[in-house]
């Protein structure tokens, strides 16, 4: 939460590219742990709507993880020999 929020600020400037970077790397998990919260405050008002948002929010960083997974694994494959002194 700490990494999302810094990032959502500006903290990190250099290290999103594109707006889609921040998107996925920011945005996304920061919801996904609201979800997780809220359905963890309304699993004692109305259990069965709190479970569901739990779920939602585990599916979600479920999906955000494997997105991100993806991500690094095709840029690892894809530098170019050029492109490896640069970083």
């Amino acid at each position: 939460m700490v990494y999302s929020g810094t990032s959502l600020l500006g903290g990190d400037k250099k290290s999103f590219n594109e707006r889609s970077d921040r998107l996925a790397y920011a945005i996304f998990p920061s919801a996904a742990y609201v979800l997780l919260v809220l359905g963890g405050i309304l699993s004692l008002l109305a259990p069965q709507r709190g479970l569901t948002l739990v779920a939602a929010g585990m599916l979600s960083l479920l999906a955000v993880a494997i997105r991100n997974s993806w991500s690094i694994a095709i840029d690892a494959a894809s530098i170019s020999p050029g492109r490896e002194n640069s970083k």
